[in-house]
């Protein structure tokens, strides 16, 4: 199979089979972006007998030009249409020069890769989990496959995260995807806490900020300090008389009832 390119789409190019005075011929076109309508150009020297899913809309020499028939014009970013032919002649190859009227380079040219990007994340510890956003420079014309694990700082892993290593995908023709990471919710009361989320490699694009910070927040009140109370006492005379008793005729006495009395006052240190 041979590749060829352009900024916007691929063309993947595969003879099926292959004899002496002829071929048949798989092609499959894949955009970057959404097409409502496509063309392929190829130079070729011998006769097209048969082509499927395509028409021929010129030839002038060897340069064929095709499209897309009514059913398979549209065509979503990072998706694939297929087409093929018969060909009559002794000589084999098959050169496209232009995909979709841009020209393409030469299948042994390096393709441009994306790159992809890891956000920083905010969450409080009692929404159980925080997420991380990875982004695409631009969209791929193929999965982008992202190996990650998270790295404990101020937050220890198992205690206010989920240690995790794992793998995510970002399909064809889109340019974000979601990491999350699930959060411990204790009711013991901390300080903002943090841990690192690291890209370690990728297949399908190239890395650009590769390191991330997940910031916790805490939502549980600490216990309130205790409140001082405060005594203070009074004092008694212990010859205290006692109490004045009162007769019907007037006249009075001092009465001891036996009772001494003294107050206390209870008071907190500052306001509850």
């Amino acid at each position: 199979m041979a590749t060829f390119f352009n900024q916007n789409s691929f063309l993947d190019l595969v003879l099926r089979s292959t004899w002496g005075s002829g071929l048949v011929a798989d092609l499959s076109l894949t955009p970057t972006q959404a097409l409502n309508g496509w063309t392929v150009t190829f130079d070729y020297s011998g006769e097209i007998a048969n082509i499927w899913n395509a028409r021929i809309v010129s030839r002038v020499g060897d340069r064929y030009v095709v499209e897309a028939m009514g059913y398979n014009a549209k065509v979503s970013a990072g998706g694939t249409v297929s087409f093929g032919f018969q060909g009559s002649g002794s000589v084999h190859d098959i050169t496209p020069v232009a995909l979709v009227g841009e020209p393409i380079g030469a299948p042994d040219d390096p393709v441009a890769l994306p790159s992809v990007s890891v956000s920083d994340a905010l969450a409080a510890e009692g929404d159980g989990a925080i997420s991380f956003t990875l982004s695409l420079s631009e969209a791929s014309a193929t999965d982008v496959t992202i190996d990650y694990r998270t790295v404990a700082a101020t937050a220890s892993a198992g205690g206010d995260f989920a240690s995790t290593t794992a793998q995510i995908v970002i399909p064809a023709g889109q340019t974000t995807a979601t990491i999350t990471i699930a959060l411990t919710d204790d009711t013991t009361a901390e300080d903002t806490e943090a841990f690192t989320l690291e890209l370690l490699s990728v297949e399908g694009a190239d890395l650009g900020d590769a390191t991330a910070t997940g910031t916790i927040t805490d939502t549980d009140v600490p216990p309130a300090d205790p409140i001082m109370v405060m005594v203070t006492g009074g004092s008694v005379i212990e010859a205290d008389p006692g109490m004045a008793h009162m007769h019907g005729d007037g006249s009075s006495h001092l009465h001891d009832d036996g009772h001494r009395y003294i107050t206390f006052t209870v008071a907190l240190a500052v306001p509850a």
